[in-house]
């Protein structure tokens, strides 16, 4: 009775309500008391501090309608008469990939550790093309010989160039078409496998050569800091 007396007498953005929150297939996901002065954002947050699904990806119908950000919901007219969808969206796009910005730097071993290259990969890099079914990646990667039996190697860059796709549950597999080299340093193109944690921190990896076989153990790239970055 006094939720019916607040929606007929309170301004509706002061109005509480208890709103409920279901899946896509019609699972119950949470229910939470709200006020019409909240913004769709911060719900979205809660929502997603609750059910783990990474906050680009979770967004909210309501009554076939897609809750915009910043507005509140008095303002998209929500109301607790019709239960809130809550959608997981499929990571297949780049732009979609939680924390995948910044410079990620790490070491890949070859040969037993004879030939160790440092490995990086800048976001700002990576771009996007839009296809049907999925997202078409391009970018690069830039290596250094850190370790190799031919010391005129050591210290020589090279950069590969890669494209390829961001699978459904985010992973990016990408393929290298081209090299740029510093002579004598020796990159070969190859296929790679390439997995974003959740906080965007660190990228684990494993690649192949494109005739068969990989490096001596996966890769692990972590994101610099600002500084670190701009060093490098």
């Amino acid at each position: 009775r006094n939720l019916v007396r607040c929606l007929h007498t309170t301004p509706p953005e002061l109005c509480a309500m208890e709103l409920k929150f279901m899946s896509f297939t019609g699972e119950p996901v949470a229910s939470f008391a709200c006020e019409g002065s909240q913004s769709v954002l911060s719900l979205r947050r809660e929502l997603s501090e609750h059910t783990g699904i990474a906050l680009p990806l979770l967004k909210l119908v309501w009554q076939g309608s897609m809750l915009k950000d910043p507005s509140t919901l008095a303002e998209q007219g929500v109301t607790a008469e019709a239960p809130v969808t809550v959608v997981k969206e499929s990571a297949a796009r780049l732009g979609l990939l939680p924390g995948f910005n910044g410079l990620y730097v790490g070491h890949e071993t070859e040969g037993g550790g004879s030939t160790v290259f440092e490995m990086a990969l800048d976001s700002l890099e990576f771009v996007e093309r839009a296809q049907a079914d999925e997202s078409e990646v391009e970018g690069l990667i830039h290596w250094r010989h850190v370790r190799h039996n031919n010391s005129a190697k050591i210290g020589k860059r090279a950069r590969e160039y890669v494209r390829g796709s961001v699978r459904d549950a985010g992973n990016i597999d990408v393929k290298g078409y081209k090299t740029e080299l510093q002579s004598p340093a020796w990159v070969c193109c190859c296929k790679y496998e390439l997995l974003l944690s959740e906080d965007g921190s660190r990228i684990e990896g494993q690649f192949l050569f494109n005739g068969g076989g990989g490096g001596d153990s996966r890769f692990t790239l972590q994101k610099l800091a600002p500084q670190e970055a701009t060093e490098w």
